[in-house]
C-alpha cells in the first residue's frame, strides 16, 4: 500500500528545484550555510514518492550508472528519490532529493524565500504529515478511470475498473476493504 499523505491544515505549499530539461533556471551563489544544510540531510527527512521511482539528473546524462545507496556520493549522486519539505511559518517548501546535487553541481540557485526557510524553518518528516489512510494507487487509478468516462473512452474505462477492483482484491487481502480508513474509528471503509 502506498499511502496518500497531507499537510497539516493552514499550510501552503510551494514546490521548488524540480529542473529537468532544456528549460533554464537560475544560476547563482547560493549561502554556503544553506549548503551546508542541504549536504546534512539525510534519509530520515526523505518523504518517499510511493511509486515514482527514480529519477536521474537530465543534466549530467549518466543514467546507466549503476544505482547506489542516494547518500554514497552526495551531492556528485545525479540519481534522486523523494522530496524534501521545509517549513517556515505557514508555508511549506518541496524540492526534490536531488537539490543539494543540483546546487552544488549545476549551480542551481533557490529562491531566496527558501533559503531563508531552510535557515530559519524545519525540516518535516513522514511523521509530520497528516496520513489519510488512503490508497495512492487506487485514487490514481479511480481518477484515471473519471478521465477515460469524461472522454466516453469505453475501453480504458473498463480496464480501470478492472485494475481498480484487482487493487480492492489485493487491499482485502493483506487485512484491508478499501483504500480509506475513517479519522474517527481508525476502520478501513469502502468509499
Amino acid at each position: 500500500m502506498y499511502p496518500v499523505r497531507r499537510l497539516p491544515p493552514g499550510l501552503r505549499l510551494v514546490a521548488i528545484g524540480w529542473l529537468d530539461g532544456p528549460n533554464p533556471f537560475t544560476q547563482g551563489r547560493t549561502d554556503p550555510a544553506v549548503v551546508r544544510k542541504l549536504l546534512g540531510l539525510d534519509e530520515a527527512c526523505l518523504i518517499s514518492d510511493g511509486t515514482r521511482g527514480w529519477h536521474t539528473c537530465h543534466y549530467c546524462q549518466n543514467s546507466l550508472r549503476p544505482r547506489r545507496s542516494l547518500w554514497d556520493a552526495r551531492p556528485q549522486c545525479p540519481d534522486g528519490m523523494g522530496h524534501h519539505l521545509v517549513r517556515c511559518g505557514d508555508t511549506v517548501y518541496m524540492c526534490p532529493s536531488l537539490l543539494p546535487h543540483y546546487v552544488v553541481v549545476h549551480g542551481y540557485r533557490p529562491p531566496d524565500a527558501y533559503q531563508q526557510a531552510v535557515l530559519e524553518g524545519v525540516v518535516l518528516a513522514d511523521a509530520d504529515l497528516i496520513h489519510t489512510g488512503e490508497d495512492f494507487i487506487q485514487l490514481e487509478l479511480e481518477r484515471s478511470l473519471a478521465e477515460a468516462e469524461a472522454r466516453g473512452d469505453t475501453k480504458r474505462a473498463d480496464d480501470c475498473r478492472a485494475q481498480i477492483a484487482a487493487r480492492r482484491e489485493d487491499l482485502r487481502r493483506a487485512g484491508r476493504t478499501s483504500g480509506f480508513r475513517d479519522r474517527d474509528t481508525g476502520v478501513w471503509r469502502d468509499r
